[in-house]
């Protein structure tokens, strides 16, 4: 059972320092440790998906066929002459770090597994109004009240889905419109278990909004909330790409803001190329902060309407960091 990475060596490397280390910091309690690329962000067979696809190992030919492409995409981009095709490879990888990595699978086994239980309690109130009560059903939601009976989906189904649309998404990403930010303040851009994130409210819609760092002097953004006629075709990658790529030097505030982003939407490791007293404070200030799924149900008229959002929010149900 070989240690698949979720997120490459191939991209931490770029954030190593001049020993060839990266400087981790855990969320949960801010212990920091120098690490190998090689050492993080991986698990056991995280590639192979048994059962649930027809080619049980797609998500890891998929990682295979655009990582190998990622240094030498980044370097263009470093050099300011990426093609269509350095985007390409760009995208595709991108698409892996948004919805193939275990914060994805946790938001998404939670959005299914709420989805379940709103339309079961929503069964439940329409049967009896309708004067149709399900007697079992209402005890199995008495029991879910009372912490005896939990809905519970297999994450493998949410890794499945993820990787089956992987292209999808990489068709998106590819289309948009990027900025380049180019950083040349004395703050490096940082990284972190979970490095594709949402851009927050400043930006615009904060679904939308992703944010990626590449390098600490390189971050990407864009807003895929554009072009919605994309989202409904299938992805062909032989037809010309539809969007440009603008790179623009950025000041320490925008610095210092794709940073908060990042650490905010971080699983549980912060990764810089060094250790500092910056990114140990940022690890301690959004300590409670990662990304979660939200459902909510609301009555129209003899219905409910059942509705969901993924975003960056403060948990109240972790412990303070000392």
């Amino acid at each position: 059972m070989p240690n698949d990475h979720y997120v490459a060596r191939t991209y931490l490397k770029h954030f190593a320092g001049a020993t060839d280390k990266l400087y981790g910091i855990k969320k949960s309690d801010g212990m920091s440790f120098p690490c190998a690329p090689k050492d993080i962000c991986a698990e056991l067979d995280g590639d192979v998906i048994p059962d649930l696809l027809t080619d049980k190992k797609y998500l890891g030919k998929y990682r295979a066929t655009f990582e190998k492409e990622w240094d030498r995409a980044v370097a263009a981009v470093e050099a300011k002459t990426p093609t269509e095709a350095d985007k390409l490879h760009i995208a595709g990888y991108w698409a892996n770090l948004m919805i193939c990595t275990p914060t994805f699978r946790r938001v998404g086994t939670d959005l299914i597994n709420q989805t379940i239980e709103l339309k079961l309690r929503a069964q439940n109130i329409l049967g009896a109004e309708n004067g149709k009560p399900e007697h079992l059903l209402t005890e199995g939601i008495e029991a879910m009240d009372r912490g005896q009976l939990k809905i519970s989906v297999d994450a493998d189904e949410i890794r499945a889905f993820a990787a089956a649309h992987a292209m999808k998404y990489a068709w998106l990403l590819y289309n948009a419109d990027w900025q380049v930010f180019e950083n040349k303040t004395g703050t490096d851009f940082i990284t972190s278990d979970n490095p594709a994130s949402y851009g927050d409210s400043k930006w615009g819609q904060r679904d939308h909004f992703q944010i990626l760092p590449i390098t600490p002097k390189l971050c990407l953004m864009c807003d895929l909330s554009k072009k919605p006629e994309l989202r409904d075709g299938e992805p062909d990658f032989t037809k010309p790409c539809q969007g440009k790529i603008e790179i623009v030097e950025v000041p320490l505030e925008t610095v210092e803001r794709i940073n908060t982003t990042i650490a905010k939407s971080a699983e549980s490791l912060l990764l810089s190329s060094g250790e500092n007293q910056y990114i140990k404070d940022l690890a301690a200030k959004y300590s409670k902060f990662r990304v979660e799924n939200e459902s909510a149900m609301t009555r129209q008229g003899s219905s409910f309407n059942i509705a969901h959002r993924a975003r960056v929010i403060e948990r109240t149900d972790q412990p303070t960091q000392t």
